[in-house]
């Protein structure tokens, strides 16, 4: 294990009490204090400058500068950027997303990580619409099956494949437009609101004034810019977890793909190559007591693709490909040169396999179209997290009686356990699992600054749940629900600050996005937006194994649960209900009866079946009702929240 034995070991001591001090708000309360270079280099404390001096009406008027109005402006077309601008789009609002890159999809595709985390079950709205189309792309050409034969998850597929998807995804949305290779200038903030952003693209550059900008960028480098206060690196609170000491800001993973050649295609040795680094991936005649958790068969399985190709994305508790960017070693450096350290990282892994695990005959793909091969950005799996409006942390997404902290503001679900890697190869990890959890709106939204909202890894989370929010299934989720709140902001001219959670929460339902999780209620389920809308209002738990089993006949018990539930959110407007023989089931009728008269008012003897079809309690063909059967749990769930909604409505 390590000890403290050379001038690097107490430099990287130095800075984890730094970043901890920066999390705690030392250093004067300055969350912005960061000493490593690859998040804040020379390039980007000028860009700081500049926008610390810009003026929005000034730029407008400069000749030079091309003004592109856009009311949402998303900068960076990651997997929560590209989710963000078309939720937004979709919605009928003029957005821009502005790419640094020629790709979309960030860490899905351009960073190489394409196999994907969590479970297909849990998978909901735009991200279950990208892997539904990314299996229906194999599927027509008969290799579905090869998208699962990879050892890191349940999906895998080629990178290119998904930049392809997800452009023709964004060529169906007539209110989104995409500047690929443009890299934000500056960022314009008056007093505590943010009212846009400049962009240099093919050697002009352009102002774009905005109602809502999104910072989707990998490093959250907008919040930098724009003076938006944010924490970095490991908190107080999540450095408790490890008695080691071996946290850092997580590393990143230049990822490379290969393919077997089947003649020998071995690499050049790269410069400053170390043997040492990877003697111990497997067990190996140069490390025979190696921990690793990879014999050779699980590396040539691990990240394996359709069509023959192999993700190279080795974890750090293995002596892979993980890189520390933030090393104190590289101070001095530029973030392109740090970029260029963790790409020999990668090839001192890829020429160590080839010279002794078997692998000469497995080289370099070029499946990005990159100069060198690589992927066009590294997996970065930690950034600037926003000082939110709230701050998830574990306590929030620890199982308490079998699930996590309900939030009544969700607007979306995360399934990955706590998955933090070391920057230290061989020392394991901090790993464990959580139940499915609820993702509040307030760590999407700044403290204090307008006009701004967050997503990718940059939302306001502890370092240590960054382990679980930053997988691209949750920050695809985030990104959607962030792209629906900005356009309801901008349509009816308010701050996001302001949308009514519940507006966000009807369309993210109606888009078939989870803001609760039950096993058995899944997007497509009858009843998945009223036992959803329950759920997040605190009316209805479930059982301790995350179902809700929607079939089971409703006992009256359970109905007065749910009722009295329901009706306390009106501030006693209603009284509560206590029905006698709690035991028994309640027939569809009963039930109907019990909401017309009791609840809506109206007289039993009047035809309240034909009033509640008309209200859409009901369906509307009467002779469908089958009055005798017992009600299902969801069933019940349904009729409850129709007239939930109507008493909103004000009946």
């Amino acid at each position: 294990m390590a000890t403290l034995t050379n001038k690097k070991d107490f430099s990287r001591l130095f800075a984890g009490l730094i970043v901890i001090a920066i999390s705690l708000g030392s250093f004067g309360g300055n969350s912005n204090f960061v000493s490593a270079s690859v998040f804040v280099d020379e390039e980007l404390e000028a860009k700081h400058e500049n926008s610390l001096k810009a003026i929005l009406v000034n730029d407008l008027m400069k000749p030079y500068m091309t003004t592109i109005p856009c009311d949402i402006a998303v900068v960076g077309g990651g997997s929560g950027g590209f989710a963000a601008a078309l939720a937004a789009a979709r919605m009928g609002v003029p957005t821009c997303l502005i790419e640094k890159t020629d790709w979309l999809g960030g860490m899905l595709t351009a960073a190489g990580v394409s196999g994907i985390d969590g479970h297909f079950d849990t998978a909901s709205g735009i991200f279950r619409e990208f892997l539904n189309r990314v299996s229906n792309y194999y599927a027509e050409r008969e290799t579905l099956d090869e998208t699962n034969r990879c050892k890191v998850s349940f999906f895998c597929f080629e990178p290119h494949i998904g930049n392809l998807i997800l452009n023709q995804m964004f060529s169906e949305q007539k209110n989104l437009k995409v500047f690929f290779n443009a890299e934000v200038q500056k960022v314009y903030r008056e007093e505590n609101t943010v009212l846009g952003i400049s962009f240099k693209m093919g050697g002009k550059e352009y102002v774009m004034p905005s109602k809502v900008t999104i910072d989707a960028t990998e490093f959250g480098d907008l919040m930098y810019l724009a003076d938006v206060p944010f924490d970095l690196g490991v908190d107080e609170y999540s450095a408790k977890e490890d008695k080691r000491g071996l946290q850092c800001i997580q590393p990143l993973t230049y990822v490379a793909i290969l393919k077997n050649y089947e003649k020998d295609s071995t690499i050049k040795e790269p410069m400053n190559y170390k043997a040492e680094n990877y003697q111990c991936v497997t067990k190996n005649e140069q490390c025979k007591d190696s921990n690793s958790l990879f014999t050779k068969e699980r590396l040539f399985t691990y990240g394996k693709l359709p069509n023959g190709k192999l993700m190279l994305n080795i974890p750090s508790h293995s002596y892979g490909n993980d890189f520390d960017a933030s090393d104190p070693e590289f101070e001095d450096l530029s973030r392109y040169q740090i970029m260029k350290k963790a790409k020999d990282y990668t090839k001192g892994l890829i020429y160590f396999m080839q010279q002794n695990l078997g692998f000469e005959y497995y080289g370099l793909y070029n499946e990005f179209g990159t100069n060198d091969a690589f992927a066009k950005i590294p997996y970065v799996r930690e950034s600037r997290r926003l000082v939110g409006e709230y701050r998830l942390s574990k306590e929030d997404v620890m199982p308490n009686s079998g699930r996590s902290k309900l939030f009544t503001d969700s607007i979306a679900v995360g399934d990955y356990p706590i998955d933090l890697h070391f920057c230290d190869a061989g020392y394991g990890d901090i790993f464990f699992s959580i139940p499915p959890y609820q993702i509040p709106y307030g760590v999407t939204v700044p403290f204090e600054i307008d006009g701004f909202m967050a997503v990718e890894k940059n939302i306001s989370v502890s370092h240590l749940v960054n382990g679980t929010t930053r997988l691209q299934p949750v920050v695809m989720s985030v990104g959607q629900g962030v792209g629906v709140a900005a356009a309801l902001a901008v349509q009816n001219d308010i701050l996001p600050r302001e949308v009514p959670i519940n507006e966000i929460q009807d369309i993210l339902l109606d888009q078939g996005s989870r803001v609760f999780y039950f096993q058995d209620v899944p997007p497509d389920h009858f009843a998945y937006k009223a036992v959803s809308e329950l759920a997040v209002r605190g009316v209805v738990f479930g059982f301790t194994d995350q179902k809700f089993l929607p079939w089971k006949k409703i006992k009256r018990e359970e109905f007065e649960q749910m009722l009295n539930g329901a009706l306390a959110n009106f501030g006693g407007k209603y009284p509560s209900f206590a029905f006698s023989d709690k035991e028994s089931k309640m027939q569809r009728s009963e039930l109907a009866r019990f909401l017309a008269v009791q609840i809506l008012g109206l007289s039993p003897d009047e035809n309240y079946m034909m009033s509640l079809a008309e209200m859409g309690v009901v369906n509307a063909d009467l002779s469908k009702f089958r009055p005798d059967d017992l009600s299902s749990r969801a069933e019940a769930a349904v009729m409850l929240m129709r007239v939930i909604d109507i008493l909103e409505g004000g009946f």
